[in-house]
């Protein structure tokens, strides 16, 4: 599968994936590129680089092919993009409004399952403990030094966004990590006091449903876009 010319605004250019009848932009991750694949008549964006990742996979021609939205991105230029809002902005413009509260309910769920993904999965990262300012340094410095790693800099993120027809989203982050036991997590009771760890139980406390897949690699939530 040969992808087409990067042209478009010297950043990317549309190409209508075969079989699925929707069309991404493809090309470098830009904030600007990317909030125009995820605006219609765009079906999402999908970064190109070194390392990709089977050109378009099964599961984001299934989400295109149903009218969803997807995002395929490098750690790197994920971690530089805020895509908590970006992705949040394009749910309601494209599957219709939501109150403050769901609102609310899916930028958290977005926010902690993007920084699962890309600090524990596909940086690496440990849950070490935070709570000093010398801590949080180290931390960010530590996060500096992985980016800087072309080998874990260049592993994918993808996020697909698929509508149902009972009102639903479904919701999936997936990470190239090497996977970890998140029904673990799931389980865990949510305590607000925790230095760390909340991510996974917030999450379950906030969404309609939230699986694991994959060893841990992929996390599938479900939200109502009812009030």
């Amino acid at each position: 599968m040969q992808f087409p010319e990067i042209s478009l605004f010297d950043d990317a250019t549309a190409w209508t994936v075969p079989g699925t009848g929707g069309t991404l932009l493809v090309g470098a991750a830009t904030e600007e590129a990317v909030r125009l694949g995820l605006s219609a008549p765009y079906r999402g964006y999908f970064e190109t680089g070194p390392m990709q990742w089977n050109d378009i996979d099964s599961g984001l021609r299934a989400a295109i092919r149903a009218g969803g939205l997807v995002l395929s991105l490098t750690t790197a230029s994920a971690w530089k993009i805020d895509l908590t809002q970006l992705v949040t902005e394009a749910v309601i413009d494209r599957f219709g409004p939501v109150n403050d509260a769901r609102r609310h309910e899916i930028e958290l769920c977005l926010s902690e399952s993007l920084t699962n993904a890309l600090l524990h999965g596909n940086l690496e990262m440990d849950s070490a403990p935070r709570d000093s300012l010398s801590g949080l340094v180290r931390y960010l410095d530590q996060i500096e030094e992985r980016l800087r790693d072309s080998r874990l800099a260049a592993k994918r993120i993808d996020l697909l966004i698929t509508p149902s027809s009972s009102g639903r989203l479904r919701v999936a982050v997936r990470d190239r990590g090497p996977g970890f036991d998140a029904e673990y997590y799931l389980d865990r009771p949510l305590v607000t006091e925790a230095k760390h760890g909340r991510g996974l139980p917030l999450i379950r406390q906030l969404a309609g449903s939230v699986a694991a897949r994959d060893a841990g690699r992929t996390l599938v939530m479900s939200f109502s876009r009812a009030g």
